[in-house]
């Protein structure tokens, strides 16, 4: 590897892991600046305290040559300090552009799903892009065969999978139906649900990002269901959404 080779590759390496190395340098800088703040106090106060000092017996020009005396002393951690503060807003910048950029490509890749979807039901007709999606599902189920790991046990008795994180679960088709008409309630008076708010309903356990992806007003969420079965024989009721946008 050349040294232009080497140069780029480092360059992106540093690029690519820059929220790491900022927050990394935030924490060092934070216990650096306080380590420095003691040790100038120790000198500052050495100074104030010398036996050579001038006594002054007005407070306020006291603490003026207590600062003419000192300040030098505090230049390294206020350097340091200011550097850490550097570190954390470019942290928090970048992380935010990132979060920017992804909730930009999620959008377009719904957009671009929708598109598709809606010129295969105007070419194919509705009935084969039922058909295109339940052999999807059923692909998806068999692809995750439920164990006792991932079943998770509900109120219901029908087999059901929610498409978007493979997990398993009991229900019923009145039940979920149900947990659809009521986040499409909300919808009518609040500017978005939540996924975590609908697995509320079915009884499922939130996920880490459930509470940043659901719903706006405007456009209703619908459930759409494939019937398919397992691996093992088993009838399952898979289910997916009309869409999921990020918030």
């Amino acid at each position: 590897m050349n040294l232009g080779s080497f140069a780029n590759s480092l360059q992106w390496k540093v690029k690519r892991n820059s929220p790491i190395i900022l927050t990394v340098a935030a924490s060092i800088g934070t216990l650096a600046t306080a380590y420095l703040t003691a040790r100038a106090t120790v000198k500052a106060l050495k100074v104030v305290h010398h036996e050579d000092a001038p006594v002054i017996f007005d407070p306020r020009e006291q603490l003026i040559q207590n600062v003419r005396s000192t300040w030098k002393f505090y230049i390294p951690p206020a350097i340091c300090g200011a550097s850490t503060i550097a570190c954390i807003v470019g942290s928090n910048r970048i992380g935010a552009n990132k979060l920017i950029a992804a909730s930009t490509a999620a959008t377009i890749a719904e957009t671009a799903f929708s598109e598709y979807r809606e010129k295969v039901i105007e070419t194919h007709g509705k009935n084969k892009e039922q058909k295109i999606r339940d052999d999807i599902a059923e692909d998806k189920v068999r692809a995750n065969v439920p164990s006792s790991e991932v079943l998770l046990v509900g109120s219901g008795h029908v087999l059901c999978c929610e498409l978007r994180t493979g997990r398993y679960f009991n229900s019923t088709m009145e039940a979920l139906r149900k947990a659809q008409n009521d986040i499409n309630a909300k919808l009518i008076s609040h500017p978005y649900v939540t996924m975590s708010d609908f697995y509320w309903e079915v009884d499922l356990p939130l996920t880490s990002v459930s509470s940043n992806v659901g719903w706006q007003d405007g456009k209703m969420m619908e459930l759409e269901f494939s019937t398919v079965l397992t691996d093992d024989g088993r009838p399952c009721l898979a289910f997916d959404y009309n869409y999921v946008e990020l918030l």
